[in-house]
């Protein structure tokens, strides 16, 4: 690999080199990426398996970009189905009304 002498470079020819460098760390990360998700793939496939089941289908989901899993409902609003709560976590505040009420059982999701 070529020598580079940084201290004859211009601050603007340092910020060229540096933007540069991280254009190919992000295109070389990319190809790497791709190529282990192959390789990963063929050793899936080589004991029968396919790797998203290997993996629990850990694809991305679209506009989710956390690796949180969805949990179930194991609790609803009586007026409002679209709010629902787990269990698990920080309890929303209709939750901590509805114990309070002593109608939290009520709530509970069937199945």
């Amino acid at each position: 690999m070529p020598s580079i002498n940084l201290d004859k470079m211009s601050v603007k020819e340092l910020n060229e080199l540096i933007a540069n460098a991280q254009a190919s760390i992000a295109k070389k990360q990319k190809e790497e990426r791709k190529t282990a998700l192959k390789d990963a793939r063929n050793a899936a496939a080589k004991w029968g398996f396919d790797l998203d089941d290997l993996v629990g289908g850990a694809k991305k989901s679209a506009g989710r970009k956390t690796g949180k899993r969805q949990l179930k409902p194991k609790f609803r609003h009586p007026e409002n189905p679209d709010l629902t709560w787990s269990g698990v976590g920080r309890k929303p505040k209709w939750v901590l009304e509805a114990e309070a009420a002593g109608k939290i059982e009520s709530m509970r999701v069937q199945g």
